[in-house]
């Protein structure tokens, strides 16, 4: 985990690609608040965050040839989480942990009902692919306090799809094993 982690770039708010900066969003919510009118903007803003929540993830993931559609998915996810939470953490007049927080409880009931198909994958290096981003996404959640038991189950039940497909005459790993001269015994499954 920490291998990819340290893959993936190793910070996921402060790297030459990124510059998160606040401060107009902390000068709204002064001006607005001044005018009497937060209440109301944190109500929009609230409704506004669902909906985009909402077109991030899919109701089903499609992996015919679409792996790639998957990884951007959970990079976007990602980082729409980690400003959901710093902006919860720095102005929490506007935007509460608990609403965060219940958010991210949305998503991962999304995610659990359409990683159905992902289940049900039969290449090998799909599966492996899937594991990897998955595992670079519960990194970066988990840095920012996100809760990720169910994506956690996901990676586990992905791995043993892989642990099935191992042990199946159709997998490249054991024909490769059973091709290979230097191996050091035979054995039948």
């Amino acid at each position: 985990m920490e291998l990819a982690f340290e893959e993936s770039g190793g910070n996921f708010v402060t790297n030459d690609a990124i510059n998160l900066d606040l401060l107009q969003l902390c000068e709204c919510v002064l001006i607005l608040s001044k005018m009497d009118k937060l209440t109301d903007s944190k109500s929009d803003f609230e409704r506004d965050r669902k909906v985009d929540c909402d077109y991030l993830v899919p109701t089903t993931l499609d992996l015919n040839g679409q792996l790639s559609l998957v990884k951007v998915m959970l990079e976007n996810v990602t980082g729409f989480f980690i400003i959901d939470r710093l902006i919860s953490r720095k102005l929490p007049t506007l935007r509460s942990s608990h609403e965060v927080d219940l958010l991210w409880d949305f998503f991962n009931q999304r995610i659990s009902s359409a990683s159905d198909q992902m289940e049900n994958e039969t290449d090998f290096e799909v599966l492996r692919s899937l594991k990897e981003q998955f595992v670079v996404f519960v990194y970066a959640m988990k840095s920012f306090a996100f809760a990720t038991d169910l994506i956690e189950a996901l990676i586990m039940r992905l791995s043993d799809v892989r642990g099935v497909l191992l042990t199946t005459s159709e997998c490249p790993f054991l024909e490769v094993l059973n091709n290979d001269d230097y191996r050091p015994m035979q054995f039948k499954c």
